[in-house]
């Protein structure tokens, strides 16, 4: 055990529940966050997470002490946390804790088994990807234009929160095939039939300029896009804008 924890990139620890001081630390350590493991052993959990996140997180420990301890958890379970750390010279890392609590036999005390690993580039993936979001959204709205797809064999789809606004309805509302069609009338649902259908049944894609009546009554002239997405020679889906 003590060869894989000291040559692992995960950082291994374990911490006595009750003065919630380190009681072991991997070496790994130094590479995660820049401190030697006797820099760290015999210190608290406190120097271990930012200011900010240091009541949350003695709290959290208590709670799941008391949980352990009166039956209503058992020792197998494992809790997984995301939290910034600090680092040695001064800038934080980003890292995921998984812990579990057991008794150990020996001293009777409560202690805390921990497993610290980087997560720091898949934190920065999801920020950008939620500055893209953001940025999109922010896009669609000042356009006016969504986005939207449906399941082939279902019916069952989705569409953003600007296409919902254009038909008047609840962005929370869920939607599908059969409720779009049913705003358009007349020669406008001829064609939106016709074109799904087409998709479907033979990949083709359009782009058609209809007319509907919104959900509070309202006549707009919109602008639909639909690109079918063929797997394995079958429309399994349709997706497109609308405008």
């Amino acid at each position: 055990y003590r060869l894989l924890t000291e040559n692992m990139k995960d950082v291994i620890w374990i911490l006595d529940a009750e003065t919630l001081l380190f009681r072991y630390i991997s070496p790994s350590v130094e590479r995660l966050r820049g401190y030697k493991p006797e820099e760290i052993i015999g210190h608290s959990v406190d120097e271990a997470v930012m200011p900010q996140t240091r009541q949350f997180v003695r709290d959290l420990m208590h709670q799941r002490v008391a949980d352990l301890l009166s039956g209503k958890e058992p020792a197998e379970r494992f809790y997984t946390e995301e939290l910034r750390q600090p680092c040695k010279d001064g800038s934080s890392v980003w890292t995921e804790v998984i812990t579990s609590y057991y008794i150990d036999h020996e001293t009777k005390r409560v202690e805390v088994r921990g497993a610290t690993r980087d997560i720091s580039e898949r934190k920065k993936a999801e920020e950008e990807i939620s500055l893209k979001d953001d940025l999109l959204h922010l896009t669609g709205e000042m356009a006016k234009v969504g986005g939207w797809e449906f399941d082939a064999a279902t019916g069952k789809g989705t569409w953003t929160d600007e296409v919902a606004r254009i038909h008047n309805l609840d962005p929370k509302d869920p939607t599908n095939v059969e409720l779009g069609i049913s705003f358009y009338t007349g020669e406008s649902r001829e064609k939106i039939d016709k074109a799904i259908q087409a998709a479907v049944e033979a990949g083709q894609p359009y782009d058609l300029e209809l007319e509907l009546t919104t959900a509070r009554g309202t006549h707009k002239w919109v602008r639909t896009m639909g690109k079918p997405v063929v797997e394995n020679g079958k429309t399994v889906k349709v997706q497109g804008i609308f405008q």
